[in-house]
């Protein structure tokens, strides 16, 4: 399909829904709607949920994949809302907070953001993706006004540099590319936020961009956003334990009797589930 704009609107919306049902994942809406989703379907819920490690955010299994869709379903409502405000009309703005939520990047036109020509709506695209990047679970922490937990997460506190230092590396790479840094700065922020998030929304051609700056874009589309998120990619925390494995390797080279263990968030990551991540990431290199 080389011009979506031909396609009906109807075929659009079914399109988006779909999408939007697929973003936090079929398995989830399932247990959160299922009468008899027991501790039981726990597997399920590994299955579905992308990361390492699969924390319920309460005790019971379909409370927590009630509370997750919830809080997806919420932030999508308030993305339709902030875009509709931001100018696009109510239609447009249903299906690209679809696009942000599922982290697809589907949209009504073919030259996708830049179709509007504002610079406030890619500013609120590229802050919505990264808002969907960000683990589920922590929203619930701040719901629940556990603000330490949220901000202290080391996940998101990599996700947040890694998406700072790439925008301002971009940006600086860039620049002669465009009128002012201002402008630099918007598209490096844009494009670092949907391949970080593995979403896919269009603004321009990089391809001219300098080999730097598309090979920041190739790490972080590999990496990927957070665990319990909608992004794709390896995941932030894989990333984060695979850092910290090599880390106590060298130290145990250097210190062969020193007794070393990895935490992540104060939490002991055991060896049974360092060595799926090691398998795993040498999968993803393979």
């Amino acid at each position: 399909m080389n011009d979506v704009s031909v396609l009906s609107r109807s075929l659009l919306f079914w399109r988006s829904f779909t999408h939007l049902i697929g973003g936090m994942g079929v398995l989830v809406f399932a247990l959160a709607i299922m009468d008899n989703a027991k501790n039981s379907h726990l597997e399920v819920m590994k299955a579905e949920v992308p990361g390492p490690v699969f924390g319920k955010v309460v005790s019971k299994l379909k409370n927590t994949a009630q509370i997750l869709y919830l809080l997806y379903l919420a932030l999508f409502s308030l993305f339709v809302i902030i875009y509709y405000l931001a100018g696009m009309p109510l239609y447009d703005s249903f299906v690209i907070a679809t696009g942000t939520a599922g982290t697809g990047g589907f949209t009504v036109y073919n030259d996708g953001i830049a179709h509007y020509g504002s610079s406030l709506i890619t500013y609120l695209v590229s802050i919505g993706v990264l808002v969907f990047g960000v683990n589920f679970n922590l929203y619930y922490y701040l719901m629940l006004r556990r603000i330490k937990a949220f901000f202290g997460d080391e996940e998101l506190r990599a996700y947040l540099v890694i998406v700072l230092v790439s925008t301002g590396l971009i940006s600086l790479n860039t620049l002669y590319l465009y009128p002012g840094f201002s402008k630099s700065f918007e598209m490096a922020f844009f494009q670092v936020s949907n391949i970080i998030t593995t979403t896919g929304f269009g603004y321009g051609d990089i391809t001219n961009w300098p080999l730097f700056s598309q090979f920041i874009l190739l790490f972080l589309m590999a990496i990927g956003g957070s665990a319990g998120s909608t992004a794709g990619g390896l995941k932030i925390i894989r990333g984060l334990i695979l850092s910290k494995i090599a880390k106590n390797q060298i130290l145990s080279i250097l210190s062969p009797h020193r007794v070393l263990t990895l935490h992540v968030n104060q939490t002991v990551i055991d060896k049974d589930t360092q060595h799926k991540i090691l398998k795993y990431g040498r999968l993803k290199l393979e």
